[in-house]
């Protein structure tokens, strides 16, 4: 399980670094924003926006 969210972690940090580079800076901040608030629902509905 530890393993798993470690794995989670760096995708999501790969998916922010691509938004940075794309330069979607505002979905990147609702993400982080999302992200310190605990709003696993919000996260969930970015990154299946990203997919």
């Amino acid at each position: 399980m530890i393993l798993f969210r470690k794995e989670l972690m760096i995708s999501l940090l790969l998916i922010c670094l691509v938004f940075v580079l794309l330069g979607y800076t505002t979905i990147e901040e609702e993400l982080i924003t999302a992200a310190k608030i605990g709003d696993k629902s919000k996260v969930k509905q970015m990154i299946e926006i990203c997919i």
